[in-house]
């Protein structure tokens, strides 16, 4: 079943510049360079991302102007620590981890949906949901 679904805009909202950590521990940016925002709240949409990357090598977001956040606040510690982390470690790209859960809370969302925003200058121009890996390869081939 196909549930692509885009939304352009008309009223734009306009996020926040966010400071967010990697799974390295590294500091990654939403600012007014990114072009594109992927958001995740569910670990069936970080695989679907995940297998799709994998599948197209890719490698480094920050060249095509992407940030990836992945919203773990819900998922427990130990969980985070002992198998979440240690997995995410072993992606060739990097993914900003929304740890706490307000560091995302105002991003466009829908169950079990994938989140793509296209964004001018903070602003957001488009909303994309999937949740298929062919879909989402589809919209990245578009970013790509």
């Amino acid at each position: 079943m196909l549930l692509l679904t885009s939304v352009q805009c008309f009223a734009a909202q306009v996020l926040k510049e966010t400071s967010f950590q990697d799974q390295f521990d590294n500091k990654l940016e939403l600012n007014e360079k990114i072009e594109w925002l992927i958001f995740t709240k569910d670990k069936e949409s970080s695989n679907i991302i995940n297998n799709v990357f994998t599948e197209l090598k890719v490698i480094d977001l920050e060249k095509y102007k992407v940030l990836y956040v992945a919203d773990i606040s819900q998922m427990p510690s130990f969980v985070t620590k002992l198998f979440a982390l240690p997995k995410m470690k072993k992606y060739s790209y990097r993914i900003a981890l929304g740890k706490e859960g307000v560091e995302s809370k105002n991003f466009p969302s829908k169950k079990d949906m994938i989140t793509i925003l296209n964004l001018s200058k903070l602003s957001i121009v488009e909303e994309i949901f999937v949740n298929t890996e062919p879909d989402f390869k589809k919209v990245w081939e578009g970013i790509d």
